[in-house]
């Protein structure tokens, strides 16, 4: 099943993390936004994946190495199955 992952992260070392992904990921979207977390407002990066519900222990790993490199408490990470096509 093709799933649509959204990790949240703080915009720190952003460059880094996007080249971490890359390793692991052939392709994704990243968003910059603002989160609001324990009542403080921070600057913050969304990364969509969409990939096989198989990915999913690759994406736990990309959410916890991810929050170690940007020393957080916690990434988000949501789910949702979809339908997906390449139409060229």
């Amino acid at each position: 099943m093709e799933m649509r992952y959204q990790l949240y992260t703080e915009d720190v070392n952003r460059d880094q993390t996007i080249c971490h992904v890359s390793r692991y990921m052939r392709g994704f979207n990243v968003t910059q936004a603002t989160g609001y977390y324990n009542g403080g407002r921070e600057p913050a990066l969304v990364i969509e994946i969409l990939a096989p519900d198989t990915q999913a222990n690759v994406i736990r790993f990309l959410a916890k190495t991810i929050g170690q490199r940007n020393n957080q408490e916690c990434v988000l990470v949501t789910s949702e199955a979809i339908r997906a096509e390449f139409v060229s």
